[in-house]
């Protein structure tokens, strides 16, 4: 009696298809778009306008002030990063640059 190679493994295993590989770049692109739209979710201005910060005044205040239909966490890690501050703690009398949502 002969074996064939084919019925000693089992059934052959094929390459993947075009469909699987279609897939798996789609997967890629809509994962790296998913991370360009979470990046993009800082602002998108060039517009700054200085801001001094009155008594009792938070930068969450102040980021809803200026940018009321953003999430203003991103707005508070904006002003941050723009006015070189380590944490969210201001004093009043401080000038701060703040972005405006155009």
């Amino acid at each position: 009696m002969t074996i064939h190679r084919s019925e000693e493994q089992g059934p052959r295993k094929s390459a993947p298809s075009a469909q699987v590989i279609g897939i798996l770049v789609g997967l890629v692109l809509f994962a790296i778009a998913a991370m360009s739209t979470m990046s993009s979710q800082t602002l998108h201005t060039q517009t700054w306008t200085s801001h001094t910060v009155q008594a009792g005044e938070t930068l969450y205040d102040i980021a809803r002030q200026y940018d009321p239909g953003d999430d203003f966490r991103v707005v508070v890690a904006e002003i941050e990063r723009r006015n070189g501050l380590q944490n969210a703690v201001i004093q009043p009398g401080e000038t701060l640059m703040v972005p405006i949502r155009r």
